[in-house]
């Protein structure tokens, strides 16, 4: 991700305004930390750290006064509605209710799942002043038919509904992922 994020950003012109760095979140370089950064992304890593708000605290960190942190993270709300559509199970979907995390195959791994409510108060307890949150696929994971997200006229009309759906109550609540969106105040 690293390679193509820098390959873009040449392509675009503004490789002298992109950092990638590849760290681990919890002892990031101190040439990172530092608060000059505009945007930091903060996407698919917390479901493999066990300390959330601290995870969050060092993103912000990075940040200048005012910058953006984009969080994506699973959506604990998913996981009973994921399991009934996909597994059919009711004993499953039961344990789903209270699970705070899930297994995936592709990586044979624990995932932490989250809330936008518990983050978005983890980020405004850490300084945020705005935090917004959208659902990402709140749609499509639902859908039993994996091989119809494959025709591009299906998954142009699918996209459609999911950028409408992303922010709206209640669908962005039961979203597979969610995104939450941050300022940090300054």
């Amino acid at each position: 991700m690293l390679a193509t994020a820098a390959r873009r950003a040449a392509e675009a012109g503004v490789s002298h305004r992109v950092v990638g760095v590849e760290a681990d979140v919890s002892a990031l370089p101190p040439e990172l930390t530092h608060g000059g950064f505009d945007v930091v992304l903060c996407h698919g890593v917390l479901p493999y750290t066990a300390d959330a708000a601290g995870t969050l605290g060092m993103a912000l960190g990075a940040l200048r006064d005012g910058g953006l942190l984009s969080v994506i993270a699973m959506n604990r709300h998913s996981e009973p509605l994921r399991s009934a559509v996909r597994t059919m199970d009711p004993e499953d979907v039961l344990r789903a209710l209270d699970a705070d995390r899930v297994h995936t195959e592709l990586f044979d791994a624990k995932l932490r799942l989250h809330t936008a409510e518990e983050l978005g108060d983890a980020l405004r307890a850490l300084g945020c002043g705005q935090v917004h949150d959208y659902g990402i696929r709140v749609f499509c994971d639902y859908i039993p038919d994996d091989s119809i997200k494959y025709d591009p006229a299906y998954y142009a009309r699918l996209e459609r509904v999911e950028i409408e759906a992303a922010g709206r109550a209640p669908y962005k609540h039961t979203a597979r992922l969610l995104h939450l969106v941050a300022y940090r105040a300054g």
